[in-house]
C-alpha cells in the first residue's frame, strides 16, 4: 500500500493563541502528522486531540536560539497513531499569549505507523525562493513533508511543491505547510521542499521528515511436496 495523503485531511488552522482543526475522521491505523508553526517565544507549545488523548510525539523542532542565525519564529512536527477511526478535532498551542500559531494536519495512510519517521531536517535561511535540502531519504517509496516560517511576515508564501500558505495575523510570521506530490523512490535521495517567497525578503526557519512507507511482511515460497513433484514430472 503506497503513501497517501488522506481526503479526511481538514484545512490549515491559523489563528492567536490556539489553532483547532475542523472536525474529521481519519482512517483506523493512518498516522496524523502536524505541521506546526508558533510565534513569540522560546518555552514549550503543546499539540493534543478531543477524545481519547492520542500520543503525540514531537519529530523535528527548529526556534530561534537553537543554532547560529536562525530566526525568530518555531516549527515543530509532531505524529500520532489514530487507533479507531472517530471524529476528533487537534489542537496547537503557544507557550505564550498573544502569538500567531498555525497548524496544517495530515493524514496519511500507507505509513509505517509502528516507526514512521526516517530522516529529518531544519534549517534557516534567507533566500526568498528557497528549495531547501531537506534530508537525504533512507528507504524507497518514503514522502517527504515539512513547514517553513518567516519572520519578516512578508507575502503569503507558495511553493513548487504541495503547498498551504500561511498568511500573517500578528506579525510574528508568515509561512507554508508543504509535502512532495510522490513518494521518493529510492533510498540514499536527495530530497529537497520549496518554500517560495519571492517578491520579498525572508527569514525562514524550516523543518522536515521522510515518512516511511509500511512494511510488506515477507511471504515465504509453500514447500513442495513430493507427490505434486511427481506428478508435475509426469507433464513434462
Amino acid at each position: 500500500m503506497a503513501i497517501a495523503i488522506d481526503a479526511s485531511t481538514p484545512a490549515l488552522a491559523n489563528s492567536v493563541d490556539t489553532a483547532p482543526t475542523a472536525s474529521f475522521t481519519a482512517p483506523a491505523g493512518s498516522l496524523l502528522v502536524a505541521l506546526c508553526a508558533f510565534g513569540g517565544g522560546t518555552g514549550t507549545n503543546t499539540i493534543a486531540n478531543s477524545g481519547t488523548a492520542l500520543t503525540w510525539a514531537p519529530r523535528v523542532n527548529h526556534q530561534v536560539g537553537e543554532d547560529s542565525g536562525a530566526f525568530a519564529g518555531t516549527v515543530t512536527i509532531f505524529t500520532a497513531v489514530a487507533p479507531t477511526a472517530v471524529a476528533r478535532t487537534v489542537t496547537a498551542t503557544a507557550a505564550s499569549g498573544g502569538s500567531q500559531v498555525s497548524l496544517k494536519l495530515l493524514v496519511i495512510t500507507g505509513a509505517d505507523v509502528a516507526n514512521p519517521v526516517g530522516a529529518v531536517g531544519e534549517n534557516h535561511s534567507t533566500t526568498a525562493n528557497l528549495t531547501a535540502a531537506a534530508y537525504t531519504s533512507t528507504v524507497a517509496a518514503s514522502r517527504a513533508v515539512g513547514i517553513a516560517t518567516d519572520s519578516n511576515a512578508d507575502t503569503t508564501p507558495t511553493s513548487a511543491d504541495v503547498g498551504f500558505g500561511i498568511a500573517t495575523i500578528t506579525d510574528d510570521y508568515s509561512g507554508i505547510a508543504v509535502y512532495k506530490a510522490a513518494d521518493t523512490a529510492t533510498a540514499g535521495s536527495a530530497v529537497t521542499l520549496n518554500f517560495n517567497g519571492t517578491g520579498g525578503s525572508r527569514t525562514w526557519n524550516w523543518a522536515a521528515i521522510e515518512i516511511l512507507p509500511a512494511v510488506v511482511p515477507f511471504l515465504a515460497p509453500r514447500p513442495l511436496i513430493l507427490g505434486q513433484a511427481i506428478n508435475r514430472a509426469a507433464y513434462i
